[in-house]
């Protein structure tokens, strides 16, 4: 079994496409901390570093509020900038998985929120579908790699069939401090709220099988436009353990009926008996069934 795969974009991993998982990719993308999120099947990861507010953090990795606030950005004549800063998540900031889980790896993304009334389906598709066409549509293998090497297709399938539209969904933007959450660093102004959105763009889903560390890196840039030339980078060490087994159960042992579960049965069963849904002989079938003993007798009249 090789040590990673690609998996099938036209399949569904564990009972969710590409399409859906998009979908959750970027409502985790605007959560509060994204980047604690690694619980659950797919874990996701982002081109863009975390919004935070570190006093004197003076890190590159980390946009500064005055970057990432400007006051006439929700006007289209005067458009926040892309900051294009990659996304580097090595040493103690690497990613830390297990093999039961896949990485949702965003390779270059394009959205639209309708926040605006007048925005309707048709303006959100052909405005992410505008950005992917004149991008790198499709990025080359050689721009997305694993260890230093061209990312492995699944055989005899092309980089453009990794190429998701979903459909319109709701993205959940959270009211919270700011830098907490990477809606504070969208090129538009986003109010917390619920709002309809498009997203479109390259993505894999990866499969580690083999338990080590791996070296994840992606480059690719979608269409110019007035906010400048968008770049989408990615660096991550992803380490990949086994998941332990958990002990078991200290509940109620296998194979053990509660008494209260015995005395509640009982209780229906008899009720149903009074009032005639039920013969004698049937409600001991049920309990028998259920894997109780038989309590029920004929009342003899005298």
């Amino acid at each position: 079994m090789a040590d990673y795969e690609i998996l099938d974009p036209d399949l569904n991993y564990r009972g969710k496409s590409y399409s859906t998982l998009v979908t959750d990719w970027f409502n985790y993308f605007v959560s509060i901390d994204p980047d604690k999120r690694t619980l659950g099947p797919v874990v996701f990861l982002k081109s863009v570093p975390s919004a935070k507010l570190v006093s004197g953090a003076g890190s590159s990795n980390i946009p500064n509020e005055e970057t990432m606030s400007n006051p006439y950005s929700a006007e289209p004549y005067f458009p926040r900038p892309y900051e294009n800063i990659p996304n580097v998540r090595v040493g103690g900031d690497r990613l830390q998985i297990f093999t039961d889980q896949a990485v949702f790896w965003p390779i270059v993304m394009a959205y639209e929120i309708a926040t605006k009334p007048y925005q309707s389906w048709g303006e959100l598709q052909e405005y992410t579908g505008a950005i992917m066409d004149n991008g790198d549509d499709p990025p080359e293998e050689k721009q997305i790699t694993i260890d230093g090497k061209p990312v492995v297709l699944p055989r005899k399938m092309e980089m453009t069939r990794f190429r998701i539209l979903s459909p319109v969904f709701t993205t959940i933007v959270p009211e919270i401090g700011y830098g907490r959450s990477l809606r504070d660093i969208l090129e538009d102004d986003v109010p917390p709220g619920h709002f309809p959105t498009v997203v479109e763009g390259y993505c894999l889903l990866v499969k580690f099988n083999t338990p080590k560390k791996y070296s994840l890196h992606s480059l690719a840039k979608a269409g110019h436009e007035a906010r400048g030339l968008y770049t989408a980078e990615i660096f991550c060490e992803i380490e990949v353990n086994e998941r332990p087994r958990k002990a078991p159960a200290q509940g109620v042992p296998v194979g053990i009926r509660p008494a209260r579960n015995t005395s509640a049965i009982s209780r229906i069963l008899s009720e149903k008996i009074q009032n005639g849904e039920l013969t004698v002989a049937q409600a001991n079938d049920l309990m028998s069934a259920a894997g109780m003993d038989p309590i029920f007798r004929e009342i003899k009249k005298v």
